[in-house]
């Protein structure tokens, strides 16, 4: 009797100390993962009613995090320069902005063949603690591609 009362006092011990280490590694995790993230989407596109119809690069800031972000700017970097920072920037219309969480912010800029120049190796934007948020490279090239066959 008093080794199965010994058992299940380690039994339910054991149970608990899983449950704490859980619960522990959980709310670290938690704590760590909660901020701002930036999602960035970009196209190629005209205003309707506008008195021209030329191009614009039109970027798409979404923040999809947890935590308001303050959005900086965006701008992109030379093919084989970004370590050096050898970049281009882009006046932006809109920014600074905070973005709330689900926020988004619609840019554009009129220097389409400067932006999706074949040299151009990242667009990003950053925020206010300096990190950067690329858009991803085939969705760079995909528009660099675009663009260059709509010039033909």
């Amino acid at each position: 009797m008093d080794n199965q009362v010994e058992f299940w006092t380690i039994l339910i011990a054991a149970y608990g100390a899983i449950v704490a280490t859980g619960s522990l590694v959980w709310n670290i995790l938690r704590e760590v993962t909660d901020k701002g993230r930036l999602s960035i989407s970009a196209m190629i596109g005209r205003f309707l009613g506008a008195p021209t119809s030329d191009d614009h690069f039109v970027l798409t800031i979404t923040n999809v995090g947890k935590r308001p972000l303050m959005v900086k700017g965006y701008g992109g970097y030379l093919r084989g320069y970004w370590r050096h920072r050898k970049a281009f920037f882009v006046v932006s219309r809109g920014l600074p902005k905070m973005l709330t969480p689900t926020e988004h912010h619609i840019e554009w800029s009129d220097e389409l063949g400067k932006i999706l120049d074949a040299k151009v190796g990242r667009v990003c934007v950053w925020d206010s603690l300096g990190r950067e948020f690329n858009l991803s490279r085939r969705h760079l090239r995909r528009l660099q591609r675009e663009y260059a066959n709509s010039r033909r």
